[in-house]
């Protein structure tokens, strides 16, 4: 077996541990007894329709993404390539720390639909860290807002500490990708004086070299018109509305109120997942439900909303995706390419 392989079976045995860790440690904060779980299935039926609409959702508008940001960058994506990329890259991103394998998938998966493989790789790191970006802003807003539950002060610090990192880096690269040549002269003295301080090395080197592309890549978006910039935004601030509009539809099937808050809440919570060290949020994300969701609904419905909404927006679509890339394959093509990026 590869090392690509090894590391994504032991990633895949860190993703289920830290969840079914996290889960048993939220379920022994509230009285819920097992036939509780599955919960989700008795909602009413104008509910569990509605959430149909919104998973499904949440495939359309990211395959709507995919080509908005290519577009953005000088090609096109087909709808195909788009949706067997989206599925992939779910799937690797949750199961994955920092999305280790969510961007290869996403470059070999658009890449063997006949897209260029420089696009694929533009396509891949904007799409991201683009994404990322706008629900980690959105959720500081919504934060310095006050329009989120009344929060622990752990928990607002760690969301405020961690998007506030981001963020930072975000407007820092944008900076750079006004003025690459600039930015990569100040980079380029940045890395030699780390060299100098604490000995240059490969990982440096790899660190540098990843810098340097990431400018490059974002300084692609220049060329664009302001109106496929507009688009690419659009679309990525849709997918995360249709993302946490699911939790609004459960949080009024479990009783809480139909509003802003819920919305707001639900966004800080994704921004929360995005931030967290272990792959896809796991063990934190399940972890957290007291104290985000605890606020606006009683201990056992918010422990029950947080494993509903974690099963709709992440195991579904883990469960979908081995079937899927079972039969479109890629699977070794993807591990392979990790491999190659490692050495």
């Amino acid at each position: 077996m590869g090392t690509g392989k090894t590391k994504l079976v032991a990633y895949v045995a860190l993703f289920v541990g830290l969840t079914v860790a996290g889960t048993l440690w939220a379920l022994s904060r509230a009285p819920i007894a097992l036939s509780d779980l599955w919960v989700t299935a008795t909602l009413p039926t104008g509910s569990l329709v509605m959430l149909g609409i919104l998973c499904a959702g949440i495939y359309v508008t990211d395959v709507l993404r995919y080509r908005a940001v290519g577009r953005s960058v000088g090609t096109t994506i087909p709808w195909r390539a788009a949706f067997d990329a989206s599925v992939a890259n779910f799937f690797f991103s949750w199961i994955t720390p920092g999305a280790t394998f969510g961007v290869p998938a996403t470059i070999y998966m658009l890449g063997r639909r006949g897209v260029p493989w420089d696009a694929t790789v533009a396509v891949a790191f904007v799409k991201s860290f683009t994404g990322v970006g706008i629900v980690v802003l959105a959720s500081l807003v919504f934060v310095a807002s006050g329009l989120g539950p009344s929060y622990d002060a752990a928990v607002l610090g760690i969301v405020v500490f961690g998007g506030g990192v981001f963020a930072t880096l975000l407007g820092l690269l944008i900076a750079a990708a006004v003025r690459p040549p600039a930015a990569k002269r100040v980079i380029a003295r940045w890395f030699a004086w780390l060299g100098r301080r604490f000995g240059s090395g490969r990982r440096l080197a790899s660190a540098e070299q990843v810098t340097v592309e990431s400018i490059d890549r974002l300084a692609q978006l220049r060329t664009a018109g302001p109106w496929l910039l507009l688009w690419m935004v659009a679309t990525q601030v849709l997918y995360f509305a249709v993302f946490a509009s699911v939790g609004v539809v459960l949080m009024q099937a479990f009783g809480g109120e139909l509003g802003v808050r819920p919305f707001a809440a639900t966004v800080i919570y994704i921004a929360f997942t995005y931030l967290a060290p272990t792959p896809g949020g796991a063990g934190f994300a399940e972890v957290m439900a007291l104290p985000f969701f605890g606020p606006l609904l009683p201990a056992d419905q918010a422990v029950l909303f947080v494993l509903s909404f974690r099963g709709l927006t992440l195991y579904l679509q883990i469960g979908f995706a081995i079937p899927y890339m079972l039969v479109v394959g890629g699977v070794r093509e993807i591990a392979a390419r990790v491999d190659r990026r490692d050495a």
